[in-house]
């Protein structure tokens, strides 16, 4: 389970208007059950991409011949039937679990007791994150305690905060501080220092602070090699952390909850802006990486979403910034159209302060 799945089971506790509850795995690895002898063969998905010579070393004539053997011990089977529906994420040895019911997952962490598994309750504090519920029953997370811990081990405690996590001369090669960190601990910033900080930084921005993705893509290209100028620029986005350290991403139930969610996505490039390496830089918002990415993992949250009862409306809306197509004449026809703020933006792009400040409130995320 990564981060966005995280944020998926939230939107739907949300959605639903069931708590969410938290559960600890004793011994995760060795709970697993040997392979049953039941058999059981799947459908090969749309869109997985066989081999000819795959298909020909199955001896068969085309991919709907092939079937794919399910191994229970990683994705369990059907067992069950009934209306209700249990959602759950694992992440190495955390569970967070919600459903259509209270009761259904009330069950669920009952019928896991003679594995051991602890129930831990309504989620207060997930993988660092707090959680808590407003309400009007919006999921409210947020990291100010790790970000106190980070700063208060890199030594930043008392350090000035900054409106922004990056400046816009991003984009130019560095003329000073060009020197290269020292190995060891020792005096001045260590390549190791560097690395640690880094690390934490990186862990906050995927789990709640979108605003911080792209200063901090920008340092993690160097933590091979990393400079005096990199080090300042880790130091200058966790300055910017201390003062929005507050920031709380919110999650907010849908007028139509129970029914049916909206997908929308906005996908943005800076197309080779870096002037030190010319490589371009691609990312995306999916409110509930280049546009194919985006549409490939929007259509992955759609099926999932799909899968619990919540089919999104169609079309998916999908916000592109493709002037650089226009230009070219790649689309010949085309119409200018005044839109709203592209929240992709946080992902390519160094920005001013006040359009960092809109951009997070439009992510829900002050």
């Amino acid at each position: 389970m990564d981060m966005s799945t995280v944020k998926i089971i939230l939107a739907l506790a949300a959605t639903w208007g069931v708590g969410t509850k938290h559960g600890d795995i004793p011994n995760a690895y060795v709970k697993a059950d040997k392979e049953a002898d039941l058999e059981i063969l799947l459908q090969v998905p749309k869109g997985m991409d066989v081999s000819g010579d795959t298909v020909n070393e199955l001896e068969a004539t085309n991919v709907s011949e092939l079937a794919l053997q399910l191994r229970k011990s990683l994705y369990g089977h059907k067992q069950q039937d009934g209306s209700d529906l249990v959602v759950v994420g694992v992440y190495i040895d955390d569970l967070l679990a919600t459903g259509t019911n209270a009761a259904a997952v009330d069950r669920f962490f009952k019928s896991l007791g003679s594995l051991s598994i602890k129930d831990l309750g309504h989620v207060n504090k997930f993988l660092g994150m707090r959680v808590a519920v407003d309400d009007d029953g919006s999921y409210v997370i947020d990291q100010e305690g790790a970000i106190n811990d980070l700063l208060r081990e890199h030594g930043l405690d008392d350090a000035n905060s900054t409106r922004t996590p990056i400046g816009a001369d991003c984009y130019e090669v560095p003329t000073t501080d060009s020197a290269l960190l020292i190995a060891e601990e020792g005096e001045g910033p260590s390549i190791r220092s560097f690395q640690s900080l880094v690390g934490s930084l990186l862990w906050v921005a995927r789990c709640t602070r979108s605003d911080i993705a792209f200063a901090v893509h920008k340092v993690t290209r160097q933590t091979h090699q990393p400079r005096v100028h990199d080090f300042k620029l880790a130091k200058r986005i966790a300055r910017y952390l201390k003062g929005t350290r507050k920031y709380k991403l919110c999650m907010t139930p849908t007028k139509n909850a129970g029914k049916s969610v909206t997908l929308e996505s906005y996908s943005d490039a800076d197309f080779a802006a870096d002037k030190a390496d010319r490589k371009s830089l691609t990312g995306g918002v999916i409110r509930l990486n280049g546009m194919a990415e985006q549409a490939r993992e929007l259509l992955g949250i759609r099926q999932m979403l799909c899968e619990v009862g919540l089919p999104p409306g169609l079309p998916m809306t999908l916000h592109v910034d493709k002037h650089a197509a226009v230009r070219r004449g790649v689309i010949p026809e085309s119409q200018a159209h005044r839109c709203a703020p592209q929240l992709a933006d946080l992902m390519t792009k160094a920005v001013d302060a006040a359009k960092l400040a809109l951009l997070c409130v439009l992510m829900n995320l002050e």
